[in-house]
């Protein structure tokens, strides 16, 4: 017998990160993408790893403030991606 889902209370959009689908809804979808994005060095800071403790948190304890935490950490380490990229085309131009 499988898990329930835990969604999120908002979809977390991810389009602009490589490696990631166009939209995190749930908990365990969310895991499973960053630990398998997160691994590469540019994906290690500690943003990323929050996020990944987040998660394996809400999906340990099903708690909905749990996953709350879980999507706000994964919305800072995604917004923290996307200014990098910004910053490193700034530089680059």
């Amino acid at each position: 017998m499988s898990e329930p889902t835990i969604l999120f209370s908002k979809p977390i959009a991810t389009v602009s990160l490589p490696g990631f689908p166009d939209v995190l809804a749930d908990v365990a979808a969310a895991r499973r993408a960053v630990e398998a994005a997160r691994l590469p060095v540019a994906r290690s800071c500690p943003a990323w790893v929050e996020a990944s403790n987040r998660l394996l948190l809400a999906q340990a304890t099903r708690t909905v403030a749990a996953a709350e935490a879980a999507r706000i950490a994964l919305v800072l380490a995604a917004a923290g991606e996307s200014l990098n990229a910004v910053t490193a085309f700034a530089v680059a131009a």
